[in-house]
């Protein structure tokens, strides 16, 4: 089952569209597969759950605009609460635990922004706490995380080429995280990347 509403509306040109939408849906699945790590990232465990039950809210906004004639922006926040849980075996301990790597919490935020042949940006993208395995205990929990990304970029012509040059500070609040328990995620990093085009 699912339901939603969508709603958008267009203003002046400095505040030129908002666009706004939410879904909530409720999903009941027999033989759920879900893929787990086992000893590595490169050995997975193929799980099949018996009956599963999901209940969530997806939530998506978005507004854009322009300040002036050369300079643009644009600003999107998405958050999803979900519900799901294990309901194969009443008897199991397992019962209506959180199914694995699943958070209740997650969504990003991100703004952009372009002034002529410049660009700049901010990202946020977070996850609440998850379990490694069906049985939700202390043992099993992953603490959420949240990573914070910036970049820088500009876009140039000379004569017969054209491209653009690119920085990034990816996760710059040096936040250490697991994605999967146990594989450490990288702390933070620098990146400068260069696109060509004839």
């Amino acid at each position: 089952w699912n339901l939603g509403v969508a709603y958008s509306k267009q203003f002046n040109k400095k505040i030129r569209q908002i666009n706004f939408s939410i879904d909530g849906y409720h999903n009941k699945v027999r033989d759920k597969i879900i893929a787990v790590p086992f000893q590595n990232l490169f050995s997975w465990t193929m799980l099949n759950l018996g009956k599963t039950d999901t209940k969530g809210i997806d939530l998506t906004s978005e507004a854009n605009g322009s300040l002036n004639s050369n300079w643009h922006w644009n600003i999107r926040l998405s958050y999803t609460f979900q519900k799901a849980i294990d309901i194969t075996d009443v008897s199991s301990s397992r019962y209506k635990n959180r199914l694995p790597y699943t958070p209740d919490h997650s969504g990003n935020f991100t703004i952009l922004s372009d002034i002529k042949s410049w660009s700049a940006g901010y990202s946020l993208v977070f996850s609440g706490t998850r379990y490694a395995l069906g049985e939700n205990n202390p043992f099993n929990q992953l603490n959420g995380w949240g990573t914070q990304d910036l970049f820088l970029a500009k876009k140039f012509s000379l004569q017969l080429i054209k491209g653009s040059i690119k920085a990034e500070l990816n996760n710059f609040t040096n936040l250490q995280y697991d994605v999967i328990r146990y594989y450490p995620m990288p702390g933070r990093s620098f990146k400068i990347s260069l696109i060509i085009q004839p």
